[in-house]
């Protein structure tokens, strides 16, 4: 069951650390907007010391902002100290993706006990405001030759708002103000789209592994509801590959594929003045979400794939490929396409127009399109300034276990049965100019985020 309030990334302080400190604790700050994204170096813990071996001498932590530290001896034990100024959920970890770094016992001393799991994190639930203690102690029991460690936490209390939140971030390459502010409104729309469920909980990044390739670790952040990694830089040249878009981090329930915690959108900076931007960038972030990919096929909405395993040929000729969502298929059905068989909402299979990055992850074109252009989906591979987020895409994200909002869909009604709605060119190519998205879905395969079972409960209520 949905619940009418929700977890949520608590703010503590107003000021952002700087220097040594992660960029990543600022994005605590403004916890019910969009983030403004920024350019960002890899990102580091703060240099190794010599931490206090007692509570009076312990060194203050906070949200977002790692520790790094390093044991002397097999005896040694480091104190840290977290003030907590409301009942929440305190969860402490050392970094599990490092193989180089000793293995760990933490424990957490507070005003009503203390708590420890005799491993490398612990849970602390629903504790009264204070000042809690985190003892790191080495391992003993397990063979390493490491010494140093990292060190977070993460404070996550109850919000009244279920408002689904999409924190950009610029890597690599600077956009300008106006690209800035158009990738802005393209997050601000899904935001809109999309409520916070029960699927969407904040993920705790517990592991420097846990990022999309060559991208600054993630270590320390709490993100809730999805972090997009934003970067414009050279593809291959002009009217090629004009971007990419899908996730690489996405939360693991049970053993099953939930949804994405961490995406990336790509961007060429060969073509990026020639294309309707806010739709290309509604389009790759949709991508971002899930949409059109291993989700679809984890899941079992994707039927008679063209491409039968990823890796593989696709298949000549091409199968009837299709998405057998049951709010998908409803809206397709209320869109005109009750002339297709009901179970169905067709699928690109086209092998002589679109390569593998293209079939099997975007609606068929000559189903959802019109020859002139007029009447445009946007999650199709061509995208144009008057595409339409239709109704059929937001019931396709319902049906991944996205909690939606209809109310943001555009007017659309499918080709041939209707007067399509135009919408007003936004981006930077003339109106009526559409671009081809072939290939666009982001090639590496993504990584499961597991969530310890305890938080999974506190956080869902189960």
């Amino acid at each position: 069951m949905i619940r009418a309030r929700r977890w949520k990334a608590l703010a503590f302080s107003p000021v952002c650390a700087a220097a040594l400190l992660s960029l990543q604790g600022c994005e605590q700050l403004l916890p019910e907007h969009t983030i403004p994204a920024v350019a960002v170096a890899p990102t580091q813990p703060a240099a190794p010391s010599d931490h206090g071996d007692t509570p009076a001498s312990a060194t203050s932590i906070r949200q977002g902002a790692p520790l790094s530290g390093s044991f002397e001896t097999d005896g040694d034990i480091d104190y840290f100290k977290v003030d907590v100024s409301s009942r929440t959920l305190l969860y402490v970890s050392t970094d599990q993706g490092n193989p180089r770094h000793a293995p760990t016992i933490v424990s957490v001393e507070g005003p009503e006990g203390s708590w420890s799991d005799g491993d490398r994190d612990v849970l602390v639930q629903n504790r009264e405001p204070g000042r809690y203690y985190i003892k790191v102690e080495p391992d003993t029991s397990a063979t390493s030759s490491g010494t140093g460690y990292d060190l977070a936490i993460w404070q996550i209390g109850l919000d009244a708002e279920p408002t689904f939140d999409i924190q950009l971030r610029y890597i690599g390459r600077e956009p300008t103000e106006a690209q800035r502010a158009v990738f802005a409104q393209a997050a601000e729309f899904w935001e809109g789209a999309l409520r916070e469920n029960d699927h969407t909980i904040p993920a705790p990044i517990k592991s420097s592994r846990e990022r999309c390739d060559d991208t600054p670790s993630h270590f320390g952040e709490l993100i809730d509801d999805l972090l997009i990694n934003v970067q414009l830089g050279p593809l291959d040249g002009t009217q090629g590959l004009l971007a990419q878009g899908g996730y690489c981090i996405y939360r693991q329930y049970n053993g099953d594929p939930g949804l994405p915690v961490i995406g990336i959108v790509q961007f060429d900076t060969a073509d990026i003045g020639t294309v309707p931007l806010l739709e290309l960038a509604k389009h790759e972030m949709a991508h971002a979400l899930g949409f059109g990919l291993d989700l679809w096929r984890e899941q079992h909405h994707l039927r008679n794939p063209t491409i039968p395993y990823p890796g593989t040929e696709p298949l000549d000729p091409p199968p009837d490929t299709h998405f057998a969502g049951t709010h998908a298929r409803t809206e397709f059905n209320a869109a005109g396409g009750t002339t297709y068989p009901r179970a169905k909402v067709p699928v690109e299979n086209n092998i002589g127009e679109y390569g593998v990055g293209s079939l099997d992850s975007h609606w068929r074109e000559s189903v959802f399109n019109d020859k002139g252009g007029l009447t445009t989906e946007i999650m199709t591979a061509t995208v144009s300034p008057t595409a339409a987020v239709s109704r059929v895409t937001l019931g396709s994200l319902e049906d991944l276990g996205y909690a939606v909002n209809y109310d943001a869909a555009d007017p659309y009604r499918l080709p041939g049965r209707s007067v399509g709605s135009i919408r007003a060119a936004s981006g930077a190519a003339p109106p009526g100019a559409s671009v081809p998205v072939h290939d666009d879905i982001y090639p590496h395969p993504p990584q499961a985020l597991h969530l310890p079972d305890e938080l999974l409960e506190a956080l869902t209520g189960r």
